[in-house]
């Protein structure tokens, strides 16, 4: 499998931790987020955001949350460490 370079953010409220892949949907720009496991091996699709912008500005985020559609962006459903 591919390396896939992605950023991470926790959020402490909820002991959610996500991570956003870079990916691109239709030439728009999209992200795709995975949730990390509590035990912290691994990270489990989620969905795909697809951003609309003017200029520098993000206008708009359509957001799937359907994890079925990673394969379709090249990316796996599951991703260990």
């Amino acid at each position: 499998m591919p390396s896939v370079r992605c950023c991470q953010a926790g959020y402490r409220r909820t002991g959610i931790a996500a991570s956003a892949i870079p990916a691109r949907a239709n030439l728009q720009r999209a992200t795709a987020a995975c949730l990390r496991d509590p035990d912290g091996n691994g990270s489990t699709a989620y969905g795909i955001m697809v951003l609309t912008a003017d200029g520098d500005h993000i206008t708009e985020i359509t957001g799937f949350a359907d994890p079925a559609l990673f394969p379709a962006f090249g990316l796996p459903a599951r991703m260990e460490g």
